[in-house]
């Protein structure tokens, strides 16, 4: 695509728009013969259960492309970060065997952060920790204020060597795991556009740790 950077913009965000009008289509499509056909036949029930996450993973995709090249401008307001946490708990279901343990703490300030971005970075950072935890495994999420917000996101998988961790953000489209990779750029970049800080770590058979550092309201 050539022209001016504003145009390709907003012809990427428009595209995507139109992408996702279309997955919803399908979405309701898949809705309708639940209605109609019903649950009851097992084998049926799984092909509609893998339609309705393919559509859903579809529209994540879509959604992260826009964000990476047709960013929104941040429009930081105080926001209270556990009600994006729990939201996002609410419509993302951890895969069969993944534990989430959402642990807060009584009293926590607003963060001074755009509500939608954080949104999309927690549900970013956890599309990622389900697609590489196994049945057993966990994600501990922390809330915390010690000057700044601190949301830590902590899982038990397998962990990260330290020259794998210095390339978890390097996006390469040739790799395996670039799809994943998209998931995570898109989340610091949210977090860092609204002044916020991103911190990651990890230990080969420990797991691994991403931080959000946010400034208080």
């Amino acid at each position: 695509m050539t022209g001016e950077p504003g145009i390709e913009r907003d012809a990427v965000r428009r595209m995507g728009h139109d992408l996702r009008n279309k997955l919803g289509v399908i979405q309701n499509s898949v809705y309708y013969l639940e209605m109609k056909v019903g649950r009851n036949e097992a084998r049926l029930a799984k092909h509609l259960d893998i339609l309705s996450r393919e559509i859903a993973l579809c529209g994540h995709l879509v959604q992260d492309l826009m964000d990476m090249t047709a960013p929104k401008e941040p429009a930081p307001a105080p926001t209270p970060v556990q009600s994006l946490v729990d939201d996002v708990l609410h419509r993302h279901h951890p895969p069969e065997g993944v534990q989430v343990i959402w642990e807060m703490p009584a009293e926590v300030p607003p963060a001074q952060v755009d509500a939608g971005h954080v949104s999309r970075a927690i549900e970013n950072v956890l599309v990622y920790q389900y697609a590489t935890l196994a049945p057993g495994d966990e994600v501990h999420i922390h809330l915390r204020h010690r000057g700044e917000i601190y949301l830590d996101f902590v899982d038990s998988g397998p962990g990260l060597t330290r020259d794998e961790l210095g390339e978890l953000l390097t996006l390469r489209p040739d790799d395996e795991g670039f799809t994943a990779r998209v998931t995570l750029v898109v989340a610091r970049r949210l977090i860092e556009v609204g002044g916020g800080r991103w911190q990651m770590e990890s230990r080969p058979g420990i797991g691994t740790r991403f931080t959000f550092i946010m400034p208080t309201a």
